[in-house]
């Protein structure tokens, strides 16, 4: 009798040790693939949090990793965080990327996004439909906002086409009030003469009595590319899902969210961010970064 206890005792003891070891095997796997999806600071923490957390889910699924979202603290912060490997996928806006590359040296490239058909994006200078402002040489000793400093349409690229029309930075007076919108607002108010935004706040604001002073070359959009840390295998693995993503069921329910008209990524190359390499180039010639 307890011989047989002890069978049984023994039987139970492996059959809890042999569901331990699976737990613990299935724990490994499931860890196995942990990536980090890192987004710079476009929107408020939360609301990008949920945004991105959704459209990582489908590519959990696929690639049989955990993906964690990251919000950069930063512009600057985000740069870092992708060329120090702290990011493993990225969203980044084409100023940035191009910095990155600057500094880092390249990275492989998933897809750029796309609104409304078109993987090229422009913005606006713009003044108050009551303005008596025509041209961009008429700003001397005006007013101007720009949003934030690393921001491509409501900073860089304006500031470079002012100083194509000869004006330095001492010719009119400049504040950064940190968005498109704070912008917008400023210049319709009548605090601001003139100031910069992208198109989509352009037209945002328009009814309310903003007009286009000037229009912005055309610049890639943003796009999503791979640290160092990701493998081959998973890179490729990747661009498949993110250049599909838009047939997936809710694909561009998803991509919306991210932004409005958001419709699919495109294919990208480095050199589709040439001509916005050439007007950083000739901003930091002149002292401006």
């Amino acid at each position: 009798m307890t011989n047989s206890l002890g069978v049984v005792f023994l039987k139970k003891s492996i059959g809890i040790i042999f569901l331990f070891t699976c737990f613990l095997a299935n724990a490994v796997a499931e860890n196995k693939c942990n990536l980090v999806f890192a987004v710079h600071p476009y929107r408020s923490a939360e609301t990008i949090l949920g945004v991105f957390q959704d459209f990582v889910n489908p590519i959990e699924t696929a690639l049989e990793c955990k993906i964690k979202v990251l919000v950069s603290k930063d512009y600057e912060a985000h740069i870092s965080n992708i060329g120090k490997d702290v990011a493993d996928i990225a969203y980044i806006g084409p100023a940035a990327y191009v910095r990155l590359v600057a500094e880092f040296g390249s990275f492989r490239l998933l897809g750029q996004q796309s609104i409304k058909g078109s993987s090229k994006f422009f913005g606006h200078i713009v003044v108050h439909n009551q303005s008596q402002l025509q041209s961009l040489q008429q700003l001397t000793g005006k007013r101007f906002a720009f949003g934030d400093t690393v921001s491509t349409m409501s900073h860089l690229v304006p500031r470079y086409m002012l100083m194509q029309a000869n004006l330095r930075h001492d010719d009119y007076q400049a504040r950064f009030l940190g968005s498109h919108d704070n912008v917008a607002l400023a210049v319709l108010s009548g605090d601001y003469d003139a100031g910069a935004v992208k198109d989509a706040v352009f037209l945002k604001y328009k009814s309310l009595g903003l007009r286009s002073l000037a229009k912005t070359p055309l610049i890639s959009e943003h796009l999503l590319l791979v640290s160092q840390r990701v493998s081959q295998q998973q890179y490729e693995q990747l661009k498949i899902i993110i250049l599909n993503y838009h047939t997936l069921a809710f694909g561009v329910q998803k991509l919306n969210e991210i932004k409005k008209g958001f419709t699919q990524f495109e294919s990208v190359s480095d050199d589709d961010y040439d001509n916005l390499r050439i007007i950083l180039k000739k901003l930091s010639e002149a002292g401006i970064e």
